[in-house]
């Protein structure tokens, strides 16, 4: 088999946040466009909620609120929220708040985003934010609050699925101001049988405001084609957004033809280096033999390391790029066809497409061979590392020994035999309680440095190296804060941190105490993010004490080196050496392929290790953990996470390979190494040798 070189995506701490979280912008009176944002599908159906979303308010503002696209979102994928505020009379200005309790079956504390706004009389604003991933069964109340915080109007909407909920259907949204040329995609964009059986995709037709600079409003789609978009302009926080989309697995589709120039050069740089050529007319049969030509006017591109995956012979009509775990596709021609071409040229397309999904949504929608780590909950495996608690001091137990010696065996027998030969015994009766009492309070006053006194916070943070160097890392954060005492407190960060609360796996999904099932607390507990003007807050409203709130916060780093590699694959087995040439140390560093663990231990700054050269006792094969991966890393790493043996820092590095590697283990090669002093910070990678 040939040699193929791969290249690897890592990951550190550092806390620069830039990256902008949620936007308000300014719309054209009359509503959102109902051909973008209401469109059909299949995924899970928001209850009592009409095709024009949910609407509430006041003489002075009305609200319209819409979840996903047409009322849709995919299930443990983050949910888009488009609110238009319309203000009337005399203007608004006050707060959105959507509340998402995890399930109708319980009555939990809700995740929270809240949102000030503020519309001028006879002034449309448009408030888009994405909120955490939502589950079947689960509850979310919308709540219009006045400037006093005093509730205006609320609407509850429950989500569950119908009898055409796959996971295998492929989601595309089309933005493009032809309406009627892509039917065919309809008609044909379906798996085929080697993927799954029969299961249709779901098509959106996407609006201007659909794509923002934030990522996870696009999180229920696998892929977006951009064809024909002349009415507006690809602007760099949208393209900021797309990026950032594709490098978490999306497909994206670009047309060409002469008027897709603002587009390519609006998206070209990061995700694909390239120029377009000139243009031209030409006859082609998109490679069919014997199929009759089509005449096209195409735009000619050149792509830096783009494979060709469509071809007449002459002309390279399609080529792809990947970035980070996603794909980009790029045609030199326009995508819409007439509907007698459905069956012809139409079918390429829709192949293309189908085939040229990533590897990481195949692996989510189901398409590809299941892998024994799927009976493994990721989040479970990041609760308990941010469950690890460090920031107490342990008690002095050889002091505490030596106190209870002295009481026991000095003080109170010393007491007694003072009393006695002083004939005083009748004195004991409040001498031996004050006693007592006084060594009572040396062991509190002791104990204080032991006890958790203020709110902490314990987190796990990965950055991710792209394929292409970049000036900058992306940074992952998962944090959770957690306090010794009731009541409402707040973290203040800056206005562009891109913060989203979260549901890790069963935290906060339990009965509460003189709860009823089915009943939901007022507007003003739980957790959330707070959007504010000018400034963002991760918001704790009177959770019960030490009640644990989850975040995640995706941020950047200026980039200080990278790991440099040449690894091949030939048949089963792999050579080649893997390189820090970063800034920092790394330990614990394992690389996985096929099924097999080599753990290659620590790698000075400057160090490279030969994959070839690793000791047999250090590589270990899932096949003799009767593919158990989890049992695999915890020999590997020597700890376990249920034992309390184990000390904590081992247990957050099991936590978090699991957690992120084991998240990504669907792709057949990745790395992963922490950095030096402290489990807290994984540098990570993955990537596939194709």
């Amino acid at each position: 088999m040939k040699n193929k070189f791969i290249n690897f995506l890592f990951a550190a701490v550092l806390l620069v946040v830039i990256v902008p979280c949620c936007q308000t912008v300014n719309v054209k009176a009359g509503g959102i466009d109902k051909d973008g944002l209401m469109a059909p599908g299949n995924i899970h159906v928001i209850e009592a909620v009409d095709e024009n979303g949910i609407k509430m308010g006041t003489s002075d503002v009305v609200t319209t609120t819409c979840f996903g696209y047409g009322g849709e979102s995919r299930y443990g994928r983050n949910v888009r929220v488009d609110i238009l505020a319309e203000g009337r009379r005399n203007g608004f200005s006050g707060k959105l708040v959507i509340e998402c309790w995890a399930s109708a079956a319980y009555g939990t504390d809700p995740v929270t985003i809240k949102k000030s706004f503020s519309a001028g009389a006879d002034e449309n604003k448009m408030v888009q934010f994405a909120m955490p991933c939502v589950e079947d069964n689960s509850i979310i109340r919308v709540t219009l609050l006045d400037a006093n915080e005093e509730e205006v109007s609320s609407h509850y909407i429950s989500l569950g699925s119908n009898s055409h909920d796959y996971i295998s259907n492929i989601y595309m949204g089309i933005l493009s101001d032809n309406k009627y040329g892509y039917k065919y995609i309809t008609k044909l964009l379906t798996p085929n049988h080697s993927m799954a059986l029969g299961d249709n995709a779901v098509i959106y037709p996407l609006g201007g405001y659909s794509i923002t600079g934030d990522a996870r409003m696009l999180d229920s789609l696998d892929v977006i084609m951009i064809d024909g978009y002349n009415s507006g302009k690809i602007s760099g926080s949208q393209a900021k957004g797309l990026k950032d989309w594709v490098m978490e697995g999306g497909t994206l589709l670009l047309g060409g033809g002469k008027d897709a120039v603002p587009v390519f050069k609006a998206l070209a740089g990061d995700m694909f280096k390239g120029s377009t050529g000139k243009e031209k007319t030409i006859n082609t049969d998109f490679g069919i033999k014997g199929q009759k030509k089509k005449t096209l006017d195409i735009l000619q591109t050149y792509i830096e390391g783009a494979a060709t995956v469509l071809t007449d012979g002459k002309e390279n009509l399609i080529k792809k790029v990947q970035y980070g775990k996603g794909n980009v596709l790029v045609a030199e021609f326009p995508l819409e066809l007439e509907e007698e071409e459905t069956y012809t040229f139409g079918s390429v397309i829709t192949d293309i497409i189908t085939k040229n999904l990533s590897q990481q949504r195949k692996s989510v929608m189901g398409l590809l061979p299941k892998d024994t780590y799927n009976s493994y909950d990721s989040s479970l495996y990041m609760e308990k590392t941010m469950l690890l608690n460090e920031s107490g001091a342990l008690p002095n137990i050889k002091l505490y020994a030596v106190i209870i010696f002295i009481y026991v065996f000095i003080a109170e027998p010393g007491v007694y035999l003072l009393a006695k030969k002083r004939d005083k015994r009748s004195g004991l009766w409040v001498i031996v309680p004050a006693v007592s009492a006084l060594f009572s309070a040396v062991v509190y006053l002791l104990g204080t440095s032991t006890r958790i006194q203020e709110p902490y916070i314990n987190f796990a943070s990965t950055f991710e190296l792209p394929v292409k160097r970049n000036t900058q890392d992306r940074v992952n954060t998962t944090f959770s804060v957690t306090s010794p005492f009731n009541g409402q407190y707040e973290i203040p960060l800056p206005e562009d941190t891109k913060l989203l609360p979260v549901l890790l796996n069963n935290v906060n999904n339990y009965p509460q105490r003189g709860k009823q099932a089915g009943t939901f607390d007022s507007v003003g507990r739980g957790y959330g993010v707070e959007y504010g003007n000018g400034n963002i807050k991760a918001v704790m409203d009177n959770l019960p004490a030490f009640d644990s709130a989850y975040f995640n916060l995706v941020n950047e780093r200026t980039s200080k080196g990278t790991i440099k590699t040449e690894v091949k694959k030939d048949g089963n087995s792999i050579s080649g050496t893997i390189s820090n040439d970063m800034s920092c140390g790394l330990e614990d560093c394992i690389f996985y392929h096929g099924g097999r663990v080599y753990y290659i231990g620590s790698l000075a700054p400057g160090e490279t290790a030969d994959i070839k050269l690793t000791r047999k006792p250090d590589i270990y094969e899932e096949s003799s953990y009767g593919n158990d991966f989890g049992k695999l890393i915890e020999d590997v790493m020597g700890g376990s996470m249920d034992n309390y043996r184990t000390n904590n820092v081992i247990k957050r590095k099991i936590g978090m390979i699991m957690a992120f590697a084991g998240g990504d283990k669907e792709s057949s090669t990745w790395f992963y190494g922490f950095i030096e002093n402290g489990g807290e910070t994984g540098v990570y990678k993955y990537t596939d040798i194709v």
